[in-house]
């Protein structure tokens, strides 16, 4: 099965519309700055929204790095296996 990208997977939650979706990929050929960052930017999604759409396009949890604390062991369950 293919895997949906990005904005295809706002999409499908009703998080952007087609049109938006467009418009974000016109920009992103105009500019070339990363997807993720210009979806961000536009303000047409919560940041919570396109994190969880990530982490289904990459299958790789997020980690929030302004919170986490590398010391002790509850880091070792992010390390592959």
């Amino acid at each position: 099965m293919k895997r949906k990208r990005l904005g295809e997977i706002l999409e499908d939650r009703g998080d952007l519309t087609a049109d938006s979706l467009r418009k974000l990929f016109d920009e992103h050929e105009r500019q070339d700055h990363p997807p993720g960052e210009l979806i961000l930017e536009s303000g047409l999604v919560e940041k919570s929204a396109l994190i969880s759409a990530l982490e289904e396009v990459s299958r790789v949890p997020y980690l929030d790095c302004s919170t986490f604390s590398a010391t002790g062991r509850h880091w070792t369950p992010f390390l592959p296996a």
